[in-house]
């Protein structure tokens, strides 16, 4: 969720820059929807807040926002962007965890580690990919 982009930022900074740029600012701009959605309606389809259950449904479907601010998250770029400078993520290793049958996660300090990202540097992230689709990569 740190990785967002809003609608300012694509149309100034990626849109118009390079073909590769505007062609990407183009898709994402595309996911950006109507403030006038009812939240439940937008949010609610999503699977990990499906299970929250401190609103009812008919309850959370009244309420309209005049506007949004929208954002979207670009996660897929999170990798690469730690490739790129491991300095813009605050990691630490961790031991893999293992799937159990029942489908939840259990823990075994004997296995491999894998690196776990805690935070990510959005800015800095996100300012050196519109700077590199500026320069034509």
């Amino acid at each position: 969720s740190h990785l967002t982009v809003t609608l300012p930022e694509l149309e100034t900074l990626l849109i118009g820059k390079s073909r590769v740029g505007t062609y990407l600012g183009e898709i994402v701009r595309a996911t950006f929807h109507p403030a006038s959605l009812p939240m439940s309606d937008r949010f609610m389809k999503l699977a990990y807040l499906r299970s929250m259950d401190d609103v009812p449904m008919e309850v959370a479907g009244r309420y309209v926002a005049r506007a949004s601010a929208w954002s979207h998250v670009v996660w897929d770029i999170a990798t690469v962007g730690y490739l790129m400078n491991p300095n813009w993520c605050a990691s630490s290793l961790t031991p893999s965890p293992i799937l159990r049958d029942d489908m939840t996660w259990g823990f075994d300090g004997e296995r491999h580690p894998i690196r776990l990202c805690h935070y990510v540097s959005r800015d800095h992230m996100l300012g050196d990919l519109f700077a590199k689709f500026a320069d034509e990569i």
